[in-house]
């Protein structure tokens, strides 16, 4: 069990922003598919793959490519399994969940705002101002989003059991909330089952709110969870990001949800097998990730200016002789050649228009699936799909 504002995406959820992608996958699947099987079984690598194998791949290769071309990183969904998801959307399920949050805010959240937008304005302090499109936005009042999940690949449960699990799990928090002053609002829900690498669960994503004095609904999950009855971890300490209502809240629920694991047969470890550590938000573990990959590419370029620097210094002395500068010049720009190649891969670094073309792969560090898609790509382009 995880929450936190301003993480989840609504559109991801709801896998809306997949629907021109999901045409572009259906027309190449149509149109292509026995095209890139015929091309791929012509290849010693692919000679003994089955039908399906070769369906499989090629069809990785079509998806990979359109996420590419969208510059967005879905390759961790199969398009083939989106219809296995399930969805709920407080506005229906015509509408996106995007288009449904921003409807649930207008209805029930304009008032306040545009009370506290008056008094603003009265007062002259224009700039604290918001409009709806904001509120939906600022890390204190935007939807908040729960995501429940069971083991992991190679370590989870049937479908079956997963989606009674989440069920049973939805309908302990709704009963909690009606017992203890319905101050949480659920806007959507969204039951996952077609990421490759991932298991099934479940993205929920609400609101906190109550009724102040004028009558207005005003979202703030520290007074919604207050009036619930939520005190923080230490009542006696000021609440802070480590001690405050929501952990209390989450502590609770989340031993519900092992509860409903375990009544659902499933072996549940209740405490961490290594030593426990804040959890990070995922805007921290980019961050950290991030982090280390600058840092090592900073090391990399350390180590390639040491390594040239003989050559440089042969290049720019001038007691040398024509054929020992050719030399060090030759050695310096196959070195920084590499140099760039190896971190184009590794870090993403774009270094020219054609280099996504020609990238240097380093084949011992890539799984089979991977250099089954890389060359298949290959074939694509000789066939200009």
């Amino acid at each position: 069990q995880h929450s936190g504002r301003c993480e989840g995406l609504a559109k991801h959820n709801d896998r809306s922003f997949m629907q021109d992608m999901k045409e572009d996958y259906k027309y190449a699947c149509e149109n292509n598919l026995e095209l890139l099987k015929e091309k791929l079984k012509t290849k010693e690598l692919y000679s003994k793959c089955s039908e399906s194998d070769l369906e499989k791949i090629a069809k990785k290769v079509f998806w990979t490519i359109i996420c590419d071309r969208a510059k967005i990183d879905a390759t961790n969904i199969n398009p083939d399994l989106t219809e296995n998801n399930h969805m709920w959307n407080w506005a229906g399920n015509k509408t996106t969940f995007e288009k449904g949050e921003k409807l649930f805010y207008e209805k029930y959240y304009s008032a306040d705002l545009e009370r506290k937008n008056k008094h603003y304005k009265k007062k002259g302090n224009i700039k604290a101002v918001r409009t709806i499109d904001e509120v939906l936005k600022s890390e204190k009042t935007a939807p908040e989003e729960l995501v429940l999940s069971i083991g992991k690949k190679g370590d989870t449960v049937d479908s079956d059991t997963a989606k009674k699990c989440f069920n049973e799990y939805v309908q302990t928090l709704n009963q909690w909330n009606m017992e203890h002053g319905d101050h949480m609002k659920i806007l959507n829900l969204a039951l996952h089952r077609d990421e490759e690498e991932g298991v099934d669960h479940l993205h929920l994503r609400r609101t906190w709110d109550y009724v102040d004095k004028y009558g207005n609904l005003v979202l703030n999950q520290n007074k919604a969870l207050e009036l619930c009855g939520i005190e923080p971890p230490d009542p006696s300490q000021k609440i802070s990001q480590y001690n405050n209502r929501k952990m209390t809240f989450d502590n609770l629920m989340r031993e519900k949800w092992l509860d409903i694991c375990e009544k659902h047969g499933v072996k549940v470890e209740r405490e961490p097998l290594i030593d426990k550590k804040r959890h990070m938000s995922v805007k921290e573990y980019k961050e950290t990730k991030i982090a280390e990959k600058a840092n090592a590419l900073e090391k990399n370029i350390k180590d390639f200016v040491n390594n040239s620097l003989e050559d440089l210094m042969i290049m720019t002395d001038k007691n040398k002789s024509t054929s020992e500068h050719l030399r060090a010049h030759t050695n310096f720009v196959n070195k920084a050649n590499d140099f760039i190649k190896n971190n184009e891969y590794h870090y993403n670094i774009k270094t020219s228009d054609d280099l996504e073309d020609n990238k240097l792969k380093d084949w011992n560090s890539m799984n089979q699936m991977e250099r089954d898609e890389e060359e298949a790509k290959a074939y694509l382009r000789e066939v200009h799909i």
